[in-house]
């Protein structure tokens, strides 16, 4: 096969290929449209969770306000759950907040549940968590995870 026809095919898939991102409504960075193609790419990084962090409430963040993301270990009902990986982010701007956990892959037991908590702090008292339970890479579970916070009571 000659150059010219093999870049005429390229031309056409990557032509195929924007038109049918093009075409659907949530063909934004990080939409549905794109999201295989992101989790093909994360979960190609053994011990990584990475997602974001919003909150529903219109409301501003102090300039102190600090973001506490941990992946744990929480298998064992009975006993607290071990930390594997945190993070903490300051100077947060508007959300969605975007963060990335790291452990080493060894740690990762395949019969275990792993999940992530999020909260956000100001002043040393918490304003949001979540009060939902994130799993991650284990049992089917995404590496990648969109979480939602909410005002603590």
């Amino acid at each position: 096969m000659s150059a010219v026809p093999l870049r005429c095919a390229a031309a056409f898939g990557l032509a195929l290929l924007l038109a049918a991102c093009a075409g659907t409504p949530d063909a934004k960075p990080g939409g549905p449209a794109l999201r295989p193609l992101l989790t093909a790419y994360r979960e190609a990084r053994p011990g990584v969770v990475t997602g974001s962090v919003s909150y529903l409430q219109r409301v501003a963040l102090p300039p102190d306000a600090e973001l506490q993301v941990q992946l744990v270990d929480d298998t064992r009902a009975d006993a607290p759950a071990a930390v594997l990986a945190e993070r903490r982010y300051s100077e947060l701007g508007k959300p969605p907040f975007v963060f990335e956990l790291a452990t080493d892959p060894a740690r990762i037991d395949p019969r275990h549940h792993y999940s992530v908590r999020a909260g956000i702090r100001s002043g040393g008292q918490l304003h949001f968590v979540n009060h939902l339970v994130y799993p991650a890479l284990t049992r089917g579970a995404p590496a990648h995870l969109d979480l939602i916070v909410e005002p603590v009571r």
